[in-house]
């Protein structure tokens, strides 16, 4: 019995110190399965963590890639199948199909203007219940997306959030996410607005100076993309009552020509106008984005068609 007992005893020693020995080996391949997943990113790894049974703990990560962004994840731990994980590797195939659970603790993205904080995700491709998804806050400029939080979970290579809240604009916006890990990186999402303040969306968007605006608006937003490629986009809003008063010249000229209206009637027709109702709709159509505008007010009706040509929101090598 006592031989049993300190036979066992060597044997998890052995497996404590050959895991420890593993664990630079761990470091350099959680780098490079990083480094090829963000491809000509340089990523450093302060300490990991080979657990018995298929899991992996990275801390202190740190992604950059010089001029587009920089990612840093206080903890990643990783659970996959290593049979799996040997077979992903030797067919190269790819490395999502033998991870069964991943947690993000604390991360944070900046680059391409944007800048994500208190990130954490968990989600397990085994289990019953839903994983979890939260963001403290995102920020684009002046433009503010807080406390959003979903239901996560891992199906095949795509992560689904469904459902999402967040707040922003002072209202709130519920819907649904997809994300493919896969090389493609492709998502796309479907989004329901409510409440929103239009006179925040203008300052936010720093058109505070330019137009005045007021009023709630609502409504339904789809868009999938690839990287910072939209490849699609539909709108459709409504608002009211409220009031739009444009009064930068520049703008009022961009808009006159954008919508094919005489400038003087233009500027009048958006001069302290109360409106009872509003209507939008935005769109993308051969690669040009399309907004028209309908107002209802007791001054009469406005309308803006808007067409920007040769709409892009692309980084090559993305």
């Amino acid at each position: 019995m006592k031989r049993g007992i300190y036979f066992l005893a060597i044997i998890l020693l052995l497996i404590f110190i050959g895991l420890q020995l593993l664990e630079p080996g761990a470091i350099y391949l959680g780098r490079r399965w990083l480094e090829k997943e963000l491809g000509g990113s340089v990523v450093s790894i302060a300490s990991c963590n080979l657990l018995p049974l298929g899991a992996l703990v990275l801390s202190g990560i740190e992604i950059t890639k010089p001029g587009d962004f920089d990612i840093k994840v206080k903890r990643l731990s990783l659970r996959y199948i290593p049979l799996f994980l040997l077979r992903s590797t030797f067919r190269k195939a790819h490395l999502t199909e033998a991870l069964i659970e991943i947690e993000v603790s604390d991360a944070a993205f900046k680059g391409f203007g944007i800048q994500f904080q208190g990130v954490n995700l968990k989600i397990n491709r085994m289990q019953q219940e839903a994983g979890y998804f939260s963001i403290h806050q995102i920020k684009y400029g002046r433009v503010k997306i807080e406390e959003l939080k979903s239901v996560a979970s891992l199906r095949g290579s795509v992560i689904l959030l469904d459902p999402l809240f967040a707040r922003a604009f002072n209202g709130e916006i519920q819907g649904n996410l997809r994300f493919n890990l896969d090389e493609a990186k492709e998502y796309s999402a479907n989004l329901k607005l409510a409440g929103l303040d239009a006179e925040a969306i203008a300052g936010n968007f720093n058109l505070d100076k330019q137009v005045q605006l007021s009023g709630k608006l609502s409504g339904n937003l789809a868009f999938s993309g690839k990287g910072l490629d939209i490849t699609g986009l539909n709108a459709e809003f409504s608002a009211g009552p409220g009031k739009i008063n444009v009064t930068d010249a520049r703008l009022l000229k961009d808009l006159a020509r954008s919508s094919k209206q005489p400038l003087d009637i233009l500027a009048a027709a958006l001069k302290n106008y109360d409106y009872n109702s509003g209507v939008a709709s935005l769109g993308i159509q051969e690669e040009n984005l399309i907004l028209q505008i309908d107002f209802e007010g007791e001054a009469g009706r406005r309308s803006l068609n808007i067409i920007v040509h040769n709409f892009q929101l692309k980084k090559e090598g993305l």
